[in-house]
């Protein structure tokens, strides 16, 4: 009966023990379960971050490729309005070129008048300033006239 009850013991004991260990092992499962569950919902918020960045990136490429053709179009409005700027500046100093040009000539025309007139008076007092001369020689001295205007005697 010794044996018997020996081997009830030690069967009672090894029964104790796999009872633990399939409690441990079912514990084990459970924390395999939840971690297996904590991980699918991870892989899944991680999938969803990824494809929100995805989406957000593929926003920004389109947002940068509107700005660059923005920017191209913007620079290329100030090339021509740089162009146009300067065909006017350069129109506006024709325009006064031509006025400088036509004042130049209208000073010209002026100043040979005035000078020709001038010219012109100088000469014929000269002209009669020099008969005056001829007419007061008595013999070999000459005689000064007497000035009668302002004009110097030549």
């Amino acid at each position: 009966m010794k044996v018997i009850e020996a081997t009830f013991r030690r069967l009672e004991h090894q029964s104790a023990e796999d009872s633990k260990q399939h409690r441990q092992r079912e514990h084990t499962l459970e924390m395999l379960q939840m971690d297996k569950a904590y991980l699918t919902k991870q892989v899944e918020f991680v999938h969803e971050q990824q494809r929100k960045t995805q989406a957000e990136l593929e926003m920004r490429e389109g947002q940068l490729t509107e700005l660059q053709r923005s920017r191209n179009e913007l620079y290329e409005k100030l090339m021509q309005a740089e162009s146009g700027r300067a065909r006017h500046d350069e129109a506006r100093l024709h325009k006064e070129l031509a006025q400088l040009q036509v004042r130049r000539r209208r000073a010209t025309l002026r100043a040979r008048f005035f000078f020709s007139s001038a010219l012109c008076d100088y000469t014929v007092h000269h002209l009669s300033t020099r008969l005056r001369l001829m007419r007061t020689w008595s013999g070999s001295r000459w005689r000064w006239p007497r000035r009668t205007s302002g004009r110097p005697v030549c």
